[in-house]
This record gives C-alpha cells, structure tokens and sequence, in this order.
C-alpha cells in the first residue's frame, strides 16, 4: 500500500479531495433533509392546531347561534304576551270611554235644543269614532 500512495501521490491527493467534497455534498444535503424534516413537522404541527381551533370555533358557534335562536324564541313569546295584554287594556279603554259616553247621556240638559242635542250626538260619535281608531286591537 505504501507503494502505491508513494507511486501517485497526487491520484491520493484527489481522491481525497474527491471524496471530501462528497462528503460535504452528503453533509449538506443531510442538513437540507433535516430542515426540510423540522419545517415539514412545524407545518403540520401548525395545520393541526388550526384544525383544533376550527373545530372549537365552529363548537363556539354553534353554541351561540343555539342561545340566540332560544333567545329569540323567547322574545317572540313576551312580545306576543305583552301584544295580547295591550289589546286587553285597548279594549279596556273603549269600555272606559263607552261607559262614560253613556252616562253623560243618560242624563241630557233639561234646556237642550234639538240643534243642542244633534249637535251633542255629531260629537259623540266623532269622540267614539276617535277612541275605536286609537284603541283598535293589534295584530298579534
């Protein structure tokens, strides 16, 4: 062997330059592969993450559309309650303006003139006619 290396000491000399410049292509291709490797797992570390916080948001979501749906629900159930309740007092109002309509008539003045006396009913029924279209029930 030592014959050799002493024959071609400049084969030798590029062989082993040859074959460090392999190596280093190794090296730096293991390198490459290793980063590559790192950023492949950050990546999917990365997507799993941002499918796990997908999945709670659309649990999020979902859960607050579920309240909002009950919620509103609800305000139909009160808005109808309290539609119902204004068109009982509605309803009261006209009974309260019938009932005082009829006792002012009941008791016409002894010196009303026919004129007077039509004139009285015209405003009469202006004040009822007044009082159905303010106090008419809501559609509920």
């Amino acid at each position: 062997m030592s014959e050799m290396a002493g024959e071609h000491p400049d084969e030798v000399i590029t062989t082993v330059k040859i074959i460090r410049e392999t190596m280093d292509t190794i090296g730096k291709s293991l390198t490459a592969i290793e980063n590559y490797g790192k950023r492949t797992r950050q990546i999917s570390v990365a997507l799993i993450l941002s499918l796990v916080l997908d999945i709670l948001l659309t649990i999020g979501v979902a859960v607050l559309s579920t309240n909002a749906i009950s919620q509103s629900d609800s305000t139909r159930a009160i808005q109808h309650s309290n539609c119902l309740s204004a068109n009982e007092a509605r309803a009261d109002q006209i009974k309260l303006w019938n009932t005082f309509i009829a006792i002012a008539t009941e008791h016409p003045s002894p010196n009303e003139t026919p004129q007077q006396k039509r004139n009285a009913q015209e405003e009469i029924t202006q004040i009822l006619s007044f009082v159905k279209s303010t106090f008419h029930p809501l559609s509920c």
